[in-house]
């Protein structure tokens, strides 16, 4: 294996582990890889994943006999939670704007998901709990503590009515 191979490999590792900006690297493996490594790159995967996604969540509008506010409210989820994801090594405002979208979107999709499903109360309560069990595990996976919080006040509360209704 050349230098350059070694340098190339390296390059890409702090690439994947985000220890360097995104630009840093591309610059880098620009100057240091050859064309044919570079001409392995496809940057219209992620774009192709996406327009394929919103393509199929057409269809879903027009063949499903969902109404489009549950199906709205789930992809708008979906797109925050993914942009979430993708801004938590910024550690910017964004990543929180994305999180808290994405946890509200999620209770208005099981909001309107029970109404849809025409659930009793107790079963909407339980969707209001998974989605509140779902705050908690964000919470703890991006380790922020407002989620945590809104995910365990939300399983308290379940368990309230739960146990008040027994």
């Amino acid at each position: 294996m050349t230098d350059k191979e070694v340098i190339v490999r390296e390059i890409r590792k702090w690439q994947k582990n985000r220890m360097l900006p995104e630009h840093y690297c591309q610059f880098l493996l620009k100057l240091y890889a050859d064309e044919p490594a570079a001409a392995k790159q496809q940057p219209w995967g992620k774009a192709a994943a996406w327009t394929a996604f919103f393509m199929l969540l057409i269809a879903a509008v027009f063949l499903l006999p969902v109404p489009p506010a549950a199906l709205t409210a789930s992809a708008a989820t979906l797109a925050a939670g993914v942009s979430a994801y993708h801004t938590r090594a910024g550690r910017g405002m964004l990543h929180h704007l994305f999180t808290t979208a994405a946890a509200l979107f999620l209770l208005a999709a099981a909001i309107q998901w029970s109404a849809w499903m025409m659930l009793t109360p107790g079963q909407t309560g339980m969707m209001t709990g998974a989605a509140a069990a779902v705050w908690l595990a964000a919470g703890l996976f991006f380790k922020r503590v407002y989620l945590i919080a809104a995910g365990g006040a939300g399983l308290a509360v379940l368990l309230f009515f739960i146990l008040a209704g027994l």
